[in-house]
C-alpha cells in the first residue's frame, strides 16, 4: 500500500516548523505532486489492526460501473465506497465482499476520484493483529489529463483556502484538547498528592494511642512480632549485653517500607531504659539520626519519626528510592544489629509532551512525503498521494531512559494536532508501564483525501511518576 522511501530514518529528516510555514510547504507539496500522479494497478493489498485506516482512490472520469472486489483473511471489516457527495456502497464482513456504484455525469463533476476506505469492525477486539484485505477494483478507463488537471487546480483552491478560513478553528481545537488532558492531569496529580497527605493524617491517628501509652510508661503489646511488655518504672541502668532489634511497627503491624516523616515503633530487646541514638540509613552517605524531640525510647521499644536530611543553603534535599537499614546506639555506646527496611521517597507526578520528531526516534518515510513538526499541530505528516493512503510505525524515545527512579506511570495519551482533508489517525502500539523506559510506539495513517492531498498530526503525552524534587532527566524540545 507504501510507496516507502528508501533507507527510513531517525529524526534529523524532520522539519520544525511554524504554522504559516508547515501549510506553505503542504500547498508547494501538493501542487507539484498533484499533476504527476498514475492511478494504482490492481489488486492492491493491505493490513488492518487495531484503528487503522486504509484508503485507495478510484479515478472517475466519465460515467460507468464501478465494480470493487475485496478478500479478506482475519478479522472482519467495513469496506466504504465514498465519493465527494457522500457514502455511495458499504459491505461488512470477511471473505469475499463486493462493493459496487455506477457513476454518473454528475458525480464526474464534483471530482474525479471516489475512495474506497477499509477499518476493521471492531478494532478494540484486536488492537494489534487484524485482518490482510486483497482488493481489487475495475472502473471506466481514465483521462490522465483531466485528473492532473482537476487534481492540481483543486490542490491550488483548496490549500488556500484551507490555510485562511480554518486554521484558526483548528490550533483553538488542538490547544483546547492539550488543555483539556493537563487539566486533567493536573487534577490527578493533586488528587495523589492530596491522598498521600489524607493516608499520613490517618496512620498519625491509627499509631496516637500506642504513642500515648508508650509516653506513659504503661504495658504495651505487638500483635505483629509479639515482643511482651515493658514498663516504665524508673530505676538503675542496667544493660544487656547486646542491643537488638527484632523489626519495624506502625499501628501493631509490620513495616519494611518507610517515608521523610513516618512514625514507626522500632522493636526488640535491650535498648536501656536512657535514650541513646536511633539512625536511619536512607542512602549512601545518608546516616541521618532520629530528631530527639520525636523519640520515646524505652528498653524494648522505641518511637520515633524517619528523618529528612538537613536543607542545603535553605533548600531541600530529596532522596531518590533505597534499600536502607535501622539502627541504634545505646546510651553506653553499644551498636545494634542492623533492621533492613526500604526508604521510599515521596512521589511526585509529571507529563512529558512530545511535539516534534526527535532525534531519539524512528519515523518511517514513503515517496512524496513531509514530516515536520511544532507545538500547534503535532509530528505532522503530508501525504500529496491521490490514489493510495500510507501508514506506518512511529518510535519515539528508543533509547531515552528516565533517571532518579522516575517511570512511566501508564499509558501515553495521543491528542491530534492537525488534520487536513482526508486527514488520518493514530493509536498507541506499545509503551513500558512502571519502567524507566520513556519508548513508545505509534500506529499512524494519512488517508487519501479529496485533490489529492491530506495530512495528519498528532502529540503524545507520557504520564510518569518519581521521587518529588529529582530530575527526571530528560529534556524535551
Amino acid at each position: 500500500m507504501d510507496r516507502k522511501r528508501n533507507g527510513s530514518s531517525p529524526g534529523s529528516m524532520a522539519l520544525i516548523l511554524g504554522t504559516g510555514v508547515l501549510m506553505t510547504l503542504i500547498s508547494v507539496e501538493l501542487l507539484a505532486q498533484a499533476a504527476s500522479q498514475k492511478p494504482l494497478t490492481w489488486p492492491q493489498s493491505l493490513t488492518l489492526q487495531g484503528p487503522l485506516m486504509g484508503t485507495f482512490g478510484i479515478p472517475v472520469t466519465q460515467p460507468g460501473p464501478v465494480e470493487v472486489d475485496l478478500k479478506v483473511a482475519g478479522a472482519p471489516i467495513i469496506a466504504t465506497l465514498r465519493g465527494p457527495s457522500g457514502e455511495l456502497a458499504r459491505q461488512q464482513g470477511n471473505g469475499a465482499l463486493h462493493l459496487s456504484y455506477s457513476t454518473s455525469a454528475r458525480d464526474i463533476q464534483s471530482g474525479p476520484i471516489l475512495i474506497l476506505t477499509a477499518t476493521l469492525a471492531q478494532p478494540q477486539q484486536s488492537p494489534l493483529t487484524g485482518a490482510t484485505v486483497t482488493v481489487d477494483v475495475r472502473h471506466p478507463p481514465v483521462d490522465q489529463a483531466r485528473i492532473d488537471a482537476v487534481a492540481a487546480a483543486g490542490a491550488a483552491n483548496s490549500a488556500n483556502s484551507r490555510r485562511d478560513a480554518q486554521q484558526p478553528a483548528m490550533q483553538q481545537r488542538a490547544a483546547s484538547a492539550r488543555a483539556q488532558v493537563e487539566a486533567a492531569f493536573e487534577r490527578e496529580r493533586s488528587a495523589m498528592l492530596a491522598r498521600s497527605g489524607q493516608e499520613r493524617v490517618a496512620l498519625m491517628a491509627r499509631v496516637q494511642p500506642d504513642i500515648d501509652r508508650l509516653r506513659s510508661g504503661g504495658k504495651f503489646s505487638s500483635r505483629a512480632i509479639g515482643i511482651g511488655t515493658f514498663s516504665g518504672i524508673q530505676g538503675v541502668q542496667k544493660f544487656a549485653p547486646n542491643p537488638s532489634i527484632s523489626g519495624l511497627t506502625q499501628s501493631n503491624a509490620a513495616v519494611t517500607q518507610l517515608h521523610t516523616g513516618d512514625p514507626v515503633f522500632i522493636n526488640g530487646s535491650g535498648f536501656g531504659t536512657s535514650p541513646g541514638k536511633l539512625h536511619f540509613v536512607l542512602g549512601a552517605g545518608r546516616d541521618l539520626i532520629a530528631e530527639a524531640n520525636w523519640v520515646i525510647w524505652n528498653d524494648s521499644q522505641i518511637y520515633a519519626v524517619v528523618p529528612a536530611p538537613p536543607p542545603i543553603n535553605g533548600n531541600p534535599v530529596y532522596l531518590p528510592a533505597f534499600n536502607g537499614t535501622v539502627y541504634l546506639q545505646r546510651a553506653d555506646g553499644v551498636q545494634s544489629n542492623l533492621q533492613p527496611m526500604s526508604f521510599v521517597p515521596q512521589m511526585d507526578y509529571r507529563t512529558i509532551w512530545v511535539h516534534v520528531p526527535m532525534a531519539d526516534g524512528i519515523f518511517p518515510r514513503y515517496e512524496g512525503d513531509s514530516l515536520a513538526g511544532n507545538n500547534n499541530e503535532g509530528i505532522t505528516r503530508f501525504s500529496g498521494d491521490c490514489f493510495s493512503g500510507h501508514n506506518g510505525k512511529d518510535q519515539l524515545f528508543v533509547n531515552t531512559q528516565l533517571k532518579n527512579g522516575w517511570v512511566v506511570r501508564g499509558a501515553p495519551t495521543l491528542l491530534m494536532g492537525f488534520t487536513w482533508h482526508g486527514g488520518g489517525g493514530s493509536v498507541v502500539a506499545a509503551h513500558h508501564p512502571m519502567s524507566p523506559s520513556l519508548a513508545v510506539d505509534v500506529l499512524w495513517w494519512v488517508n487519501v483525501g479529496a485533490f489529492c492531498g491530506s495530512a495528519y498530526g498528532y502529540h503524545v503525552a507520557i504520564p510518569i511518576q518519581g521521587p518529588a524534587g529529582l530530575p527526571d532527566g530528560v529534556a524535551v524540545q
